[in-house]
């Protein structure tokens, strides 16, 4: 909750995050003080910031029309493409304690890798399904992270913002000390319109994530230049 002036007590901002994280473990989210080689916190003497998670779309899946004669192979605009494959292995415990590697192929398309969902989204002799994601190439994170941090208004906080576009899934909020609040939602989402999401998903999935038609180019996500 980011307070401005007009309600809080002194007449200066105040910030009360609940970023909707866990309080331990592995996905806690915390204040964090980094001394060497810099520091880095959510906080400094002009304003105040922190995230909650955000309810954006930040990926979609893609339905991939199996090639009749290979179900590794799909069809796009009609003419027939090869999966891509990386075989991993993996070190699994046996019952006797000791661990052995087992090797896994991992299928991917030109979206993404080729996910399973059983009984929703099943790779069988017709179709499979391909996850693209909006942050999967997202390395401005940190960067966008230390220009907010660096920012001394709240102005200068908001144009980092828009300049880097680095915020992976989150929504903002921020106050500075002249008492000003914000809250925004600037995050890396696909770029798909209602246009194009009513021309090209696919709403018989039966689930609230976005599927597209991933046998027509037509159905891939817009370029924008100023992205």
């Amino acid at each position: 909750m980011a307070v401005g002036r007009d309600l809080s007590a002194n007449g200066r901002g105040m910030l009360l995050a609940n970023p909707h994280f866990p309080w331990g473990g592995g996905m806690r989210f915390y204040q964090m003080h980094l001394t060497i080689p810099g520091k880095l916190d959510v906080f400094n003497r002009h304003l105040a910031w922190s995230h909650t998670v955000d309810t954006s779309k930040h990926f979609t899946l893609h339905r991939l029309q199996l090639d009749p004669k290979d179900s590794t192979r799909y069809l796009l605009d009609g003419k027939s493409v090869a999966m891509d494959k990386q075989q991993v292995s993996v070190e699994v415990k046996q019952p006797d304690g000791t661990l052995k590697a087992v090797p896994r192929i991992i299928y991917s398309s030109k979206f993404g890798p080729v996910v399973q969902w059983p009984g929703k989204l099943d790779w069988d002799e017709k179709f499979a399904f391909s996850l693209r994601d909006a942050n999967l190439k997202n390395d401005r994170v940190l960067q966008q992270w230390y220009a907010m941090d660096k920012a001394d208004s709240l102005k200068a906080f908001q144009d980092s913002v828009h300049r880097i576009q680095g915020i992976p899934w989150v929504n903002t909020l921020a106050v500075d000390a002249k008492g000003q609040a914000l809250y925004m939602n600037i995050s890396v989402v696909p770029n798909v319109d209602a246009v194009k999401l009513a021309k090209c998903s696919d709403p018989r999935i039966g689930t609230e994530l976005i599927v597209l038609d991933g046998s027509r180019s037509e159905c891939n996500w817009d370029v924008s230049p100023e992205a």
